[in-house]
């Protein structure tokens, strides 16, 4: 009988795969499940700038809630050109835009302090709703 042995590709695919779950969880929990952008239900986390930029990807300024539509027809579709002024006016568009393109690194042991700081966000009782903010600092490595 073969064993299965997890190799360090495997472990870091998880990790990432855990991290995002939380980021996008702490993201519809910040924004109560509201779609910033027209006000009904949300529940899909948006990426302002993409995923692939791993400085920004667990950022939770670099997430927000949105509904199916809006997130279809505004941020992917059409309306994309009307969704990215509305993003310069009511998001830190510009800051988001010169943290895109700073170094993080990807390893094991970087995912797995990501995990343990979103995980510690996610148990914070610290939100604060008056200013509609989480203690995103701590989640910057």
């Amino acid at each position: 009988m073969k064993k299965y042995v997890i190799d360090n590709s495997d472990k870091r695919k998880r990790l990432i795969k855990e991290c995002d779950k939380l980021a996008s969880e702490l993201c519809l929990k910040r924004d109560e499940y509201t779609c910033r952008y027209c006000g009904r239900k949300g529940n899909t986390a948006h990426h302002i700038f993409s995923r692939k930029f791993a400085s920004l990807r667990w950022d939770l300024n670099n997430l927000l809630t949105l509904c199916p539509g809006c997130h279809r027809y505004q941020a992917h579709g059409y309306g994309i050109h009307t969704f990215i002024d509305w993003l310069k006016e009511n998001v830190k568009y510009e800051l988001l835009k010169i943290q895109k393109n700073n170094y993080f690194k990807t390893d094991i042991n970087n995912l797995k302090l990501m995990k343990i700081k979103l995980g510690g966000i996610k148990n914070d009782v610290q939100y604060d709703r008056m200013q509609n903010a989480w203690p995103t600092n701590r989640c910057r490595l």
